[in-house]
């Protein structure tokens, strides 16, 4: 109805067999542009922090994502982001408040998880790509930062317990957090703790 208008869906059959967590939506957004400075996005997708999480699968280096960057993420959820691109992608921002559980989960409290990235482009836009396939002609700089701040809460007192959004990755029993919470001053179900993440990435190409 108007090219101002996108939307993407996007299902992965593989994960309808694989767990309870994850059900096999992957994408599912509105995007609507104001201007290319001023855009809301709504629906599920990725949350906007690690450049090799928001590079897709097709466009890595390698086969996979460091196993460093998918113990960190916080990945696909649902909520809504506003976003824009300044000066013809000189540089790029990403504001947005999510349900903080992950992907096709919704939150059973009233926490909520932020997220925030910048990434500037100096010497002109570079796309989201880890190869330089298309062999630059002239240098192309990237550098970026990003923050999410996400409240989680022990379930039940016991050692061992799980936390409410222990479906990802960080918050799972193997993941850093997950495995560290019982020792971090946590004596009660319902107790809740502020995660603060923030992260930092450089990219640079020229003639592949």
């Amino acid at each position: 109805y108007s090219k101002d208008l996108t939307y993407k869906l996007e299902i992965d059959a593989r994960q309808f067999a694989s767990s309870p967590s994850n059900k096999g939506l992957v994408d599912a957004w509105l995007n609507y542009r104001l201007l290319d400075e001023v855009q809301v996005k709504l629906g599920q997708f990725k949350t906007p922090f690690a450049r090799q999480e928001l590079t897709s699968d097709g466009a890595l280096q390698f086969v996979d994502r460091s196993p460093v960057v998918d113990n960190m993420k916080p990945s696909y959820d649902i909520g809504a982001m506003l976003n824009g691109k300044v000066a013809n992608g000189l540089a790029y921002y990403n504001l947005g408040v999510f349900g903080g559980a992950g992907e096709t989960t919704a939150r059973t409290n009233n926490n909520n998880m932020f997220v925030a990235r910048v990434a500037v482009n100096p010497l002109g836009d570079m796309a989201y790509s880890e190869a330089d396939l298309d062999q630059s002609a002239k240098p192309l700089l990237s550098v970026g930062a990003n923050y999410f701040r996400n409240t989680v809460v022990k379930t039940t007192p016991a050692a061992g317990a799980t936390l409410d959004i222990a479906n990802l990755n960080y918050a799972s029993s193997a993941g850093w957090l997950g495995k560290g919470f019982n020792k971090a001053g946590f004596s009660a179900a319902s107790d809740k703790l502020d995660v603060d993440s923030y992260g930092a990435d450089l990219a640079f190409k020229w003639m592949g």
